[in-house]
């Protein structure tokens, strides 16, 4: 069924995304209008047994509560009832897609137990709603009991209510902030650019005019999250559930990429876990909700992404004929697209690690894994990852995380190549890039007190004097700008739409600030769970906390090897001290562990596959004469690359 799978296999995670959308617009939207009707009432109701708040006493407001709690069932719990009811569509849709499957045919029909769990899960999911309903039967209940204890005007009492009910965009008595809550509601949404300054310009009304509270603790907030939550937590536990029924013990995660998606969510995307990969992933330390079911939660609050069930027999034919075809081709991918010329686990890894240049056999850095020999000895190790030169040895840590170990691994390849590039030159050759590495280097053995001796032969040291000066530009870029980070800590707001504009104001001041907003967005996760202190200190150069995200930690590495750690973080002055000391100036000692770690840092974040262009800008703008000297060297490999040719020839030198 392979190949005749595929399709529908695809077309089902699409329909089964596209069907989740849809449910989770379409009960938010309503819930959001119960909202309103509910807000109305109550304060209608108020203004009726308090004779518009003339009655208003302590008596009084204590005996509101069955009445408040009678309105918030009939409106807020009715809609969530009937909501949680159409969670049954999910079923219908798996029903539809586990029908070809090829799994005993007992598991395709709904029987007893599984309408039993289907109930629980539906209960589960309506009971979030009950909580945020009796959560807030409280808050209102105590406005107004605290409004009659001291004596608070009837119409402010009845603001903090629209307020807790409502939030930001609060309705009122008067029909010209109301028309500007409806139009932002129906359009907060909208991609096109016109409607979405239109927004903006609500909210400014709203916000300077009518004077209207910005409150993010309110009913709408949460109802509206448990709205979405609740309907994909359903779809996840009913996922497991039917996989394990079944038997079937992986599971993809899918869903669309946009602008909003968090890195955790842009990392896992269509990969395949078992239950116990994903859970291990899930428990790692990540902005979203770590520690968590990921068949739960996934990437967080309001995260539209889902698991689906999967199995790897499902796109694999087992006819004698197949197999023999699919050999030969596997056999013609591996000959015409082998650019890294490695085989067995040294090839799996590069692939998996090397994933935007893997194929691109024109690339430098391709080229020179190339035409390096085959590793000698790859290990496993519960301590440090590593690359030792003398025993051709790269050991890596196990990560839980497959980006994590991805990211190391192209790291440690980087002192592999930074290692071993000038060995395999012929003499004359490596001679002639010495002198011309220097010459790009500023090296000058009087003048810069430039020191070789019993310095390991790497590419990379030629790169000293240019962090030299990098770490001088970046101790006076840090102190010049102390006063700004300040500024920062003291003033940036939490609210999201506040902390846009501050964005906005912040980049503006910083204009040669490589990056853009909807760049610097892609880079952390915009979910209101990022330090946006670091953010800010990013664009002025005085990121010095681990408040990062954690794909940041190689770019802080690569900062902290030139700076000394003054700014950054990564390795520790002890272990770059351990190191033969290669330049010094400026007061300042390069040694050859500043040197590679900075080399091998360029190699693993300028070929990452998502982020890589949006580093190669923030290292121009930390470190201008280390990154450039480090992309000149990679153009000169390139330029030398040529003279190894015979693969078995130097294969012999090791």
């Amino acid at each position: 069924m392979a190949d005749a799978f595929k399709d529908s296999f695809k077309q089902f995670a699409n329909k089964k995304q596209e069907i989740l959308s849809k449910l989770a617009d379409s009960h938010e939207e309503r819930i959001i209008n119960t909202l309103k009707n509910l807000e109305d009432e109550i304060i209608a109701d108020l203004t009726s047994i308090t004779d518009g708040g003339a009655k208003l006493n302590t008596r009084l407001a204590m005996e509101l509560r069955p009445n408040l709690k009678r309105l918030i069932e009939q409106n807020f719990l009715k809609e969530a009832d009937s909501i949680v009811s159409e969670y049954d569509e999910i079923v219908k849709e798996y029903q539809r897609f586990i029908k070809p499957l090829p799994i005993p045919d007992q598991f395709k029909t709904l029987t007893k137990p599984d309408l039993k769990v289907i109930n629980d899960l539906k209960m589960l999911s309506y009971s979030g709603f009950e909580d945020v309903g009796n959560r807030f039967l409280d808050t209102i209940s105590n406005e107004v009991y605290q409004s009659s204890v001291t004596g608070r005007p009837f119409n402010e009492m009845v603001k903090n209510i629209r307020g807790q009910i409502s939030g930001v965009y609060q309705r009122s008595n008067e029909n010209a902030v109301n028309r500007l809550v409806d139009y932002i509601d129906k359009n907060r949404y909208s991609e096109n650019a016109q409607i979405i300054a239109k927004v903006k310009k609500a909210r400014e009304i709203l916000h300077t005019k009518y004077a209207s509270d910005i409150l993010g603790n309110n009913m709408r907030r949460y109802a509206s999250q448990i709205a979405q939550d609740s309907l994909m937590q359903f779809d996840g536990q009913f996922t497991l559930y039917k996989g394990k029924e079944a038997g079937i013990s992986k599971f993809q995660y899918v869903g669309t990429n946009i602008t909003t998606t968090r890195s955790f969510c842009r990392r896992y995307l269509d990969r395949v876990f078992t239950e116990e990969e994903a859970r291990s992933i899930w428990q790692q330390s990540w902005r979203g909700k770590s520690g968590t079911d990921p068949f739960i939660n996934r990437g967080g609050y309001r995260c539209r992404h889902s698991f689906i069930l999967y199995d790897d027999d499902w796109f694999t034919e087992e006819t004698d004929d197949n197999i023999q075809e699919q050999t030969k081709v596997n056999q013609k991918v591996r000959k015409d697209q082998n650019s890294f010329k490695k085989t067995g686990t040294e090839k799996k890894l590069l692939d998996s690690s090397f994933l935007d240049i893997k194929d691109d056999a024109n690339n430098t850095i391709v080229k020179a894994i190339s035409i390096l020999p085959a590793l000698k000895k790859y290990t496993t190790n519960k301590g440090k990852s590593f690359y030792n030169q003398s025993r051709d040895e790269l050991s890596m840590r196990q990560y839980s995380d497959p980006q994590k170990f991805a990211e190391v691994y192209r790291h440690e390849y980087g002192h592999r190549i930074d290692d071993n590039f000038l060995r395999y030159l012929p003499e004359n050759k490596r001679k002639q890039i010495k002198e011309k590495l220097k010459k790009l280097g500023a090296i000058d053995n009087a003048e810069q007190g430039y020191i070789f001796e019993n310095v390991r032969n790497t590419y990379s040291n030629y790169a000293s004097m240019k962090i030299l000066n990098d770490r001088r530009r970046i101790k006076r870029n840090f102190e010049d700008n102390k006063k700004k980070r300040l500024a920062i800590k003291n003033s940036r707001p939490v609210n999201d739409d506040d902390f846009d504009k501050y964005l906005t104001q912040v980049l503006k001041d910083n204009p040669d600030f490589p990056l853009s907003k909807k760049e610097l967005y892609s880079l952390f996760e915009f979910q209101g769970n990022f330090n946006r202190g670091e953010m800010l200190n990013l664009i002025t150069r005085t990121t010095v906390d681990k408040g990062l995200d954690d794909h940041m930690d190689l770019f802080m590495d690569y900062v902290g090897a030139i700076s000394q750690n003054k700014v950054g973080f990564g390795h520790t002055i002890e272990y770059y001290r351990d190191f033969t000391t290669i330049s010094r100036k400026y007061g300042f000692a390069v040694t050859d562990g500043h040197t590679s770690e900075a080399f091998a840092n360029f190699v693993a974040l300028t070929t990452e596959a998502k982020y890589g262009q949006s580093y190669l800008k923030l290292m121009r703008y930390y470190a201008p004469e280390t990154t450039e000297m480090f992309e000149q060297m990679i153009r000169e490999m390139e330029n030398v690359l040529w003279v190894i040719q015979d693969y078995t020839e130097y294969t012999k030198k090791r």
